[in-house]
């Protein structure tokens, strides 16, 4: 049941078409207070600081820095912000961990009706024990310089070394997808 709905979360991400809301902090997120927004445009990232820009109420255009927020929902779909890098992360999957995948690219997606989107910034995907701890970002490529995070987590989630020895260092996104649903599985 677990792998039918991580599935269905990754493959029907066109589906949140809606309002915007951003919550400054996960309290906010919680409570469902933030600012609304009708509509996303684009994002920037000079020097690596991700800018999102959304039309408000009144037509207007507004720049939000990911570094100034919690995340937000767009229609059904909830980002999130990791601080260290300020890029938007897609959350694909709540259960013994939260897995999340790259946001620019699934914003793209959304705004676009589209079963594709690309980025040129940031991880494929991150996991977190939950919404409020912090997010561990997965190499894009075998080893890299967050393997020290990742081994952090593990100290910390011993429970989790299922999912990593499942990953052995294959980082590519299909392998991430295939590892969380059978760590699901297994945590079940």
């Amino acid at each position: 049941m677990r792998q039918l709905l991580l599935l269905l979360l990754v493959f029907l991400s066109t589906t949140c078409f809606g309002q915007i809301k951003i919550f400054k902090t996960h309290y906010d997120f919680e409570n469902d207070k933030g600012e609304e927004y009708v509509e996303y445009k684009s994002c920037s990232y000079p020097g690596g600081n991700v800018r999102l820009f959304f039309i408000d109420q009144q037509g207007n255009k507004k720049k939000i820095a990911c570094k100034n927020i919690w995340g937000f929902k767009y229609g059904d779909a909830l980002f999130r912000t990791e601080p260290r890098s300020s890029q938007p992360a897609r959350v694909m999957s709540l259960g013994e961990i939260v897995y999340y995948e790259n946001g620019l690219a699934h914003l793209e997606m959304i705004r676009d009706n589209s079963t594709t989107g690309r980025s040129d910034l940031g991880y494929y995907s991150y996991i977190s024990p939950n919404l409020k701890a912090p997010m561990t970002p997965l190499p894009n490529f075998g080893f890299s310089s967050k393997a020290r995070r990742m081994r952090e987590l593990l100290k910390i989630h011993p429970e989790y070394k299922p999912l990593f020895e499942c990953l052995e260092k294959d980082y590519d996104l299909k392998t991430v997808i295939y590892c969380v649903i059978e760590f699901e599985e297994l945590m079940e």
